[in-house]
């Protein structure tokens, strides 16, 4: 399978996701309240999908950066994080 067969794989799945972007990693969540980052530190979300934990990241007050291989992923994380 070559990477345009995955990344078209990766994009019709997104496309055809329905409900709830769903709750952030319950690690994630852990380790932010473990942390004690200050707001406004930086995070980078490496295959980010709708964005579960890039919004939560943002909401928690991170500067954050989030890429994916789909860019239907990443269309619909833009479209999360806006509403």
């Amino acid at each position: 399978m070559t990477g345009n067969d995955r990344r078209r794989r990766w994009n019709e799945r997104y496309r055809n996701a329905t409900g709830e972007v769903g709750p952030p990693s319950a690690l994630l969540e852990s380790f932010v309240d473990q942390a004690g980052l200050p707001a406004g530190s930086s995070a980078l979300d490496v295959a980010c999908g709708r964005g579960r934990n890039a919004l939560y990241l943002a909401a928690a007050g991170f500067q954050v950066t989030a890429v994916d291989f789909s860019e239907e992923a990443i269309d619909r994380a833009r479209a999360a994080a806006d509403t």
